[in-house]
């Protein structure tokens, strides 16, 4: 299958995400430019092609050139900004949308979201602190036997400052991600305090001072202290938003449209 595959500008986003598209999906792309490309070689490589994809909605160089080709035609809307009559073209060509908030105004469009390109991963595994003197009493009234059992099923690691000098807390609290604070009580609640005047995220139960500030808080249950630690460990939450499955949505929607048709 040859694939016409028309980007905005060099380097752009777009740009970016075409080129990675020609590296991964398994058919015969060819990257081009909808604001640079002429009209005869717009014809000419579009009639060389089975589909000719827009990989964004600015199609209206072509527009007036599309009769001229036999192809398919696949337009990707990548934002709620754009011209009236692009939306009037879906009653003629295919659609893809990047956000599923999209199928309001593009009903028959197929969902494929932007994938997040592979360097943005993160640098180790997510970790939660906590500081407290380590026992069995404390460990049950701190929340950590709670909390562990949480981070064990997120799959991240849960770590205890233990002989620290007071002095060099600053750089343990900047060795984690977040501090969890489930306590069933506290009178100040000071590494939470601590964290709050290095501007770490924390999360607290509604106890200490804390209680009184606009904090992040959760009840000290299983299910909120999973819920509201998942809110921080973004990672998790954008995992499917990655290359292998969007250029597989991607080949098996090109092979759709030609089955379709």
């Amino acid at each position: 299958m040859k694939i016409l595959l028309l980007s905005d500008k060099l380097g752009w986003i777009v740009d970016r995400l075409s080129m990675k598209m020609k590296e991964l999906i398994p058919q015969d792309i060819e990257v081009d430019y909808y604001t640079t490309i002429t009209p005869d070689e717009f014809i000419r490589k579009a009639n060389d092609a089975d589909i000719v994809h827009f990989n964004n909605w600015d199609v209206i160089r072509q527009l007036q050139l599309i009769p001229q080709i036999k192809s398919e035609v696949l337009i990707s809307v990548r934002s709620f900004r754009y011209p009236n009559y692009v939306s009037e073209l879906q009653k003629f060509f295919n659609f893809h949308i990047i956000n599923p908030k999209q199928k309001e105004f593009f009903p028959n469009a197929t969902y494929i979201p932007d994938p997040i390109f592979d360097y943005f991963k993160p640098d180790h595994k997510f970790r939660v602190g906590m500081a407290f003197d380590d026992n069995s009493y404390n460990r049950e009234y701190k929340g950590y036997n709670l909390v562990k059992k949480v981070c064990d099923d997120l799959g991240i690691e849960v770590v205890v400052a233990k002989g620290i000098k007071p002095e060099d807390m600053p750089k343990w609290y900047k060795s984690i991600d977040l501090y969890v604070c489930a306590s069933v009580n506290e009178g100040q609640s000071t590494p939470v305090m601590e964290c709050l005047a290095l501007n770490k995220p924390v999360l607290t139960t509604q106890v200490g001072i804390p209680a009184l500030l606009n904090v992040h808080f959760a009840e000290r249950t299983y299910d909120s202290l999973k819920k509201e630690i998942g809110k921080f460990y973004t990672s998790e939450q954008v995992k499917d938003y990655n290359w292998d499955s969007v250029a597989k949505q991607f080949n098996d929607l090109y092979e759709r449209i030609l089955d379709d048709n």
